[in-house]
């Protein structure tokens, strides 16, 4: 493999052209991933234009998020909405509006204190790793909420706190 070092403007359009996938760019210049990593460890010009690279990124994913949540209506020729292209996704208008909103007032703020005795005579329930997926729908259906990633890692984290507890 070549280690030899582009010039910045070389480094930049492979950048934009991967959309600032390191994979890819390390493809398209013919070196590895670590050379990559390197050559942005050590040159503040290399780590601002994968930044800059990963940033526009990130804006094009946010307009495809709004085009999501706002979805794409179908227009008669006088402009009135007669349908949807594309309907819009409240979830992800809830997301957008929770996230990006917060300084206008939209999404939750909270701040929990959790504060309990431990009950010495408690048993926690055991949990095998491959009942977790349904242990999780049943929680699910019991409290009737849609599943969520933050629940997720806490069924998780009650899995291996589970664990610590039994040895």
């Amino acid at each position: 493999m070549n280690n030899k070092k582009p010039d910045i403007s070389k480094f930049v359009e492979a950048l934009e052209s991967t959309g600032g996938n390191v994979s890819q760019v390390a493809k398209l210049l013919g070196v590895s991933r670590s050379t990559i990593n390197k050559w942005v460890a050590e040159d503040e010009a290399f780590a601002d234009a994968l930044s800059d690279a990963r940033g526009k990124m990130f804006d094009e994913c946010l307009t495809m998020s709004r085009i999501v949540a706002l979805g794409i209506p179908d227009k008669a020729p006088d402009g009135k909405i007669i349908g949807w292209v594309a309907p819009p996704d409240s979830a992800m208008l809830r997301y957008l509006l929770g996230t990006l909103g917060r300084e206008e007032g939209f999404g939750e703020q909270s701040k929990v204190e959790l504060k309990a005795e431990v009950n010495a005579e408690y048993k926690p329930r055991e949990i095998a790793p491959e009942d977790i997926a349904e242990y999780v729908k049943e929680l699910e259906r019991e409290y009737g909420f849609e599943p969520e990633e933050t629940y997720r890692v806490m069924v998780k984290e009650l899995v291996s706190q589970t664990r610590k507890a039994q040895k």
